[in-house]
């Protein structure tokens, strides 16, 4: 990198700098990283970026979880010494970075003084006024999604019209000794912004081998592509469920992008040598009229790629075979949550285990290669019910495209619909403030990340049937293993 000074620099932070030893005791069982470094920067991330080199700011993109898996020996504290912008931008969306981004914002602060330091994301748009008065090195936060919050703060401060930011919708920020908060701006227009400037990111080509747990050479380059923003689902543990996602942001309706803007930000991706395109969000939410138009736009261009997308439902036969025949691979993710169907039904899952039983037999049949997702800690659910995750693995495990992914402790999002209608739900928060999800990233062990408990479960054993299932489905010998391997990593 020529040593140069940026108008801004977005920053994605590892788990942490100061304590390098904490995120290797995080183990689930020695095995199972549960608290990775997260090195998939945003994709809000590439958005703002573009949109700020198209109105002539000079800017970049550094991945410091990346950074520091590449130059172990190289500390991050003197790369941000030598680093000069006039605007420093810090992701905080994940909890799971509520040590390292302050950790990053508090050395940029220390370094370049005269800069601004700014957050964003979720974790810091929904503790925006907690955050700001207990860390006065932070300037402001940029809340919601922050494409036009970041543009006209650049110019102001690139100006040098610093003073003017107060009339900056969707701005957190600091004026003397007091914290001012300006509403919400309205969402963007995505069909305004673009999503796949991998150029005006450092080190691009290792970025697209990053996973949460980290940088992994041997992956397959992939990459998280936005056709949309915002949900028409209410799952009760996410905190992208639709009202939450709209008191985060604004957004009321869900936003998607026009197929020909998807289509170009492919084509670009292919480019850069991008062999797995992550939709972020399942198509078939958007409708059939929008999904079968996607794939018909795609025909051609994707026969050498492969796709991966989270179903919000059951995937229905028909989109999977023209997916089929429209990418060379296939990879979906189902998310049954709880194997107690009035469960599932409650937390916003609405078909039976006999459905997805013969979903699972298509997919299998059909080669397309479906991870299943269970999560532990759901109102409703028992010991009794959570067993029978267990049961359903080796139901399964003979099919050569299934597998079931073992349980990882849940921390539950501050801002999903059973945190902040936890009587609702019959759920007991004891994670309630910034200040107490970033203390249990100083826990060196995982079931002091578990911030809540049922009327069925308490925490103790939230944690204690998490532990015993995850070792079960981990001993259950699974042939859908190989064909995972295979769609994820380069083989030899």
């Amino acid at each position: 990198m020529t040593r140069k000074t940026f108008d801004v620099v977005f920053l994605h932070p590892p788990f942490t700098i100061g304590k390098h030893s904490l995120l290797d005791k995080i183990r689930f069982w020695k095995r199972n990283v549960i608290a990775g470094e997260f090195a998939e920067v945003p994709m809000g991330f590439f958005s703002m970026a573009s949109l700020l080199e198209r109105e002539g700011f000079d800017v970049r993109i550094f991945n410091l979880a990346l950074e520091q898996a590449l130059n172990p020996s190289r500390r991050i504290e003197s790369f941000l010494k030598s680093l000069e912008s006039r605007i420093y931008a810090i992701d905080l969306h994940w909890f799971v970075h509520s040590l390292g981004s302050l950790e990053i914002a508090e050395l940029c602060k220390k370094y370049h003084p005269n800069s601004f330091v700014i957050l964003g994301g979720f974790t810091a748009t929904y503790y925006d006024l907690e955050i700001m008065q207990s860390y006065r090195f932070i300037d402001a936060i940029a809340r919601g999604e922050s494409e036009y919050v970041l543009l006209n703060l650049a110019k102001m401060v690139c100006s040098g019209k610093e003073k003017n930011i107060k009339g900056i919708s969707g701005l957190t920020y600091r004026l003397e000794n007091s914290i001012k908060w300006n509403k919400l701006a309205p969402p963007p227009n995505l069909n305004k912004l673009r999503f796949s400037a991998l150029e005006l990111m450092e080190n691009w080509d290792k970025q697209l081998k990053c996973c949460a747990r980290g940088y992994e050479e041997k992956r397959k380059p992939s990459f998280w592509l936005t056709i949309g923003r915002g949900c028409l689902k209410e799952c009760i543990y996410c905190g992208g469920a639709r009202s939450c996602y709209q008191l985060l942001t604004g957004r009321a309706n869900i936003g998607i992008r026009e197929i020909n803007n998807i289509v170009e930000d492919i084509a670009r991706l292919i480019e850069f040598g991008v062999k797995i395109i992550k939709f972020n969000h399942d198509p078939e939410m958007f409708g059939r009229r929008f999904s079968f138009s996607l794939l018909n736009s795609l025909k051609g261009l994707a026969s050498d790629l492969s796709v991966y997308w989270e179903s919000t439902n059951l995937p229905s036969r028909d989109f999977i075979k023209e997916t089929n025949k429209t990418f060379i691979n296939l990879n979906v993710a189902i998310s049954p949550e709880s194997m107690q169907e009035s469960v599932r039904k409650l937390v916003g899952r609405s078909f039976t285990n006999e459905q997805m039983l013969k979903t699972i037999r298509f997919l299998d049949e059909n080669e397309v290669i479906t991870d299943i997702y269970f999560l532990i800690g759901l109102p409703g659910d028992s010991a009794s019910s959570i067993s029978k995750i267990v049961d359903f693995t080796k139901e399964v495990a003979k099919r050569k495209h299934i597998l079931v992914q073992p349980p990882i402790p849940y921390t539950i999002d501050p801002h999903c619909p059973m945190a902040i209608n936890s009587q609702k739900y019959g759920v007991k928060i004891f994670f309630k403030s910034f200040h107490h999800y970033r203390k249990a990233c100083l826990e060196s062990k995982w079931d002091k990340w578990i911030g809540h408990e049922t009327e069925t479960l308490t925490r103790a054993e939230i944690s204690r049937l998490t532990a015993s299932v995850w070792r079960s489905v981990l001993e259950v010998p699974q042939e859908g293993a190989a064909a995972k391997i295979s769609f994820d990593y380069e083989t030899d």
